[in-house]
């Protein structure tokens, strides 16, 4: 422990103190961040179910969000949790993004294949119902 570091060093207090160095001026606390929060960052990330490319492109997409709002956190204490909820935001944004479906992604094939199936469907379905369409 140095005479600088509080005599508890949580996570939350040694980013705050790297963050605080950062936006003093000294660029290269910005890396000691990223090496001290990544960890924890990828379990928040991963932890909704996105992939390892995925995950990626959000830590990379939430640190430069930190780069470009770090004048906007006014308590250094507050950008762990900063962070975290970024990161989980984007996480989940990014997952609702790649989970809608896109009409022109199907083949032909498969707009075949679901005319037959609703054909198929349709004549069971009146010999259940014994309707005279």
């Amino acid at each position: 422990m140095t005479m600088t570091e509080p005599a508890e060093s949580t996570l939350a207090s040694r980013a705050a103190a790297l963050f605080d160095e950062y936006r003093a001026g000294d660029q290269a606390r910005l890396a000691d961040l990223v090496a001290l929060l990544a960890p924890i960052l990828w379990h928040t990330v991963r932890a909704q179910n996105v992939d390892r490319g995925t995950a990626e492109d959000v830590l990379q997409t939430t640190w430069l969000s930190l780069i470009r709002h770090a004048g906007g956190i006014h308590d250094p204490r507050a950008v762990l949790q900063w962070l975290i909820v970024s990161a989980r935001r984007e996480a989940w944004r990014v997952s609702k993004v790649e989970r809608r479906v896109d009409p022109r992604d199907f083949e032909a094939d498969d707009i075949v294949a679901l005319s037959v199936l609703a054909k198929v469907l349709s004549t069971n379905l009146r010999a259940l119902v014994k309707v005279p369409w």
